[in-house]
């Protein structure tokens, strides 16, 4: 009975049945969307957190510095792309997947040139022991440290570099794919059903 009466108020109201069906079913799919936007929050706030982290270092190297700026892009970007997830704005998924792929990239050339940097000219250790030739008999052959340096530069950068194409590639293709559900979301959705998804998500 409680069921034939709640049917029967729905479709008494001003909404019609295919209506609360068709709310019902938006609002399912708005879940995910809020999983997207806490995801471009955090990012965003990771991104800011590091770019304050290096701004120290940046101010006598330019490299540094460009990567600290890429990081002040990519936290702006970020949070734009939230802002347009919770206006159900299609062009979320492009701009958070395309910030995605130029963080990527500027992370494996900045790997790159930090991985010849280190291999190429004279390490900081043979500076060291150049100016204090007393530590050789303590830190042991020169050319052994050098091939561990050398080693030690190619696997961190080279992990980082692996690490960023894993974390911000699968980052940009989820983007990617939740930006596709949006647009799908905009075209399939009843206007009126998006004007109040708009006004609670905003």
């Amino acid at each position: 009975m409680a069921q034939v009466a709640s049917s029967t108020d729905r479709s008494s109201g001003p909404l019609s049945a295919d209506d609360h069906r068709q709310y019902a079913d938006a609002c399912d799919r708005s879940r995910s969307f809020q999983r997207w936007e806490r995801v471009a929050a955090f990012n965003g706030w990771v991104s800011a957190i590091l770019a304050v982290t290096a701004a120290p270092f940046a101010m006598g190297d330019p490299i540094d510095a460009v990567m600290t700026l890429v990081l002040v892009l990519v936290a702006v970007n970020e949070f734009r792309g939230r802002r347009l997830i919770r206006r159900l704005d299609p062009r979320a998924g492009r701009v958070l997947s395309w910030n995605q792929v130029g963080f990527l990239a500027m992370i494996v050339v900045y790997c790159l040139l930090a991985i010849h940097r280190g291999l190429s000219g004279e390490s900081e250790i043979s500076r060291q022991l150049r100016d204090y030739p007393e530590l050789a008999t303590v830190l042991g052959s020169t050319q052994e440290l050098e091939r561990i340096h050398r080693q030690l530069v190619f696997a961190i950068y080279g992990l980082t570099a692996l690490f960023a194409l894993l974390f911000q590639g699968g980052t940009a293709f989820y983007y990617f794919r939740s930006g596709r559900r949006l647009t799908r979301h905009v075209r399939t959705t009843p206007d009126w059903i998006l004007r109040l998804q708009r006004t609670w998500m905003s």
